[in-house]
């Protein structure tokens, strides 16, 4: 009788030990993915204020980045339209189909 009261008390510790354990582990999980989180989004902030300005120096450095915005379109329509295809002297084979 007295090693079933011994063999109950050894399960009784054990598993609140185990139900000990796994607490203080989820919080620890709970505690690192925070962390984790915040990096992410401390380093997605990061890497859009540098796409925001690389974006920023490259409108700056485009020849149309100064013009008004119908000028832009259209000087942007007539680079697609040459990139579209040249004929053999250079020339734009579809430049009115190209910039509509």
């Amino acid at each position: 009788m007295a090693a079933t009261a011994v063999m109950g008390a050894i399960s009784a510790f054990t598993s609140y030990k185990s139900s000990s354990d796994a607490k203080k582990a989820r919080k620890s999980a709970e505690a690192d993915a925070k962390l984790a989180r915040e990096d992410a989004l401390k380093s997605e902030a990061e890497a859009k204020k540098e796409q925001e300005e690389e974006a920023r120096k490259l409108a700056e450095s485009t020849p149309t980045g100064s013009m008004s915005t119908t000028s832009r379109i259209a000087a942007q329509k007539q680079i697609q339209a040459r990139r579209a295809g040249t004929g053999r002297q250079g020339t734009v084979l579809s430049q009115s189909q190209s910039l509509g």
